[in-house]
């Protein structure tokens, strides 16, 4: 009988304590689930439309040129900046607008055949509407493009069907020209957000 009564009261005594565990505790929320570091998301494509607006002040210029800008907005900083000291209104443009002046060097680095791809479109365009030939300052020309430049089309903007280059009409004088969006046509090209062009002389 006392070994009977032994056993219950053991019995009792385990179960006693466990008998509120099935019972949550009040206004307790659930547990939160903890995630490591959020994985690294891929940079976006840039859109044509912001490319075009991104090189449309700069399209025209010479190609010696356009590949010292090109060059200083990815670098960003006043030693390349500097090495436009030989074209003061070009170095103003960019110390100006350094937003544009950013966002284009992010352009060319992360996206640099659309870039380029971008340049061709807007000359071919400025070309069609008479806004873009050869003159006593600059020598334009105009050549089928080759099978593996029409190959590497961008991620955004398809590979012109042919080249233009922009070359100084006199060995070592570089003229720079200044002109207004009109001269792309239609549809129409607009300037990157904030950025002022220079005044036209």
């Amino acid at each position: 009988m006392m070994n009977n009564r032994f056993v219950l009261c053991s019995v009792l005594a385990l179960i006693l304590p466990l008998a509120g565990c099935d019972q949550k505790a009040p206004n307790t929320p659930p547990p939160t689930r903890q995630y490591g570091t959020p994985g690294v998301i891929p940079n976006p494509v840039i859109g044509a439309d912001e490319l075009y607006s991104l090189v449309s002040p700069i399209a025209l210029y010479p190609d010696s040129l356009l590949a010292q800008v090109l060059a200083a907005s990815t670098a960003r900083n006043d030693v390349a900046v500097e090495s436009l000291a030989s074209f003061p209104d070009v170095q103003e443009q960019m110390v100006n607008n350094p937003q544009w002046t950013k966002f284009l060097g992010v352009a060319y680095t992360r996206q640099p055949q659309d870039v380029m791809n971008a340049v061709q479109i807007l000359r071919a365009r400025a070309q069609q509407n008479g806004a873009l030939k050869t003159s006593p300052q600059l020598r334009v020309q105009s050549t089928a493009a080759s099978a593996s430049a029409t190959a590497s089309a961008g991620k955004a903007v398809p590979a012109p069907a042919q080249t233009i280059t922009i070359q100084p009409a006199q060995p070592g004088v570089v003229y720079v020209p200044v002109y207004p969006l009109t001269v792309y046509g239609k549809p129409r090209v607009i300037y990157y957000p904030g950025y002022v062009p220079p005044p036209s002389k």
